[in-house]
């Protein structure tokens, strides 16, 4: 990492609405921005690698479905 500047995409906990469990693949987006994508889900939460400049607690969607990133 210190001779390519920094990481561009992070690890993050979505909190995604309702009790659906997201495909692993599905795009995250912001708007109308694809921000990353996601990897594991349960129930209500899943694991994504998401853009560095979206911050937490930020409104997106996954699938059609409204998370926050926790």
């Amino acid at each position: 990492m210190h001779n390519r500047g920094h990481a561009n995409r992070s690890l993050r906990v979505l909190e995604v609405d309702g009790d659906e469990r997201l495909s692993p693949g599905a795009d995250v987006e912001s708007g109308e921005m694809v921000v990353g994508r996601v990897t594991s889900s349960v129930p209500g939460l899943a694991l994504a690698y998401v853009r560095a400049e979206v911050a937490g607690g930020a409104e997106i969607t996954v699938s059609g479905h409204r998370a926050r990133i926790h």
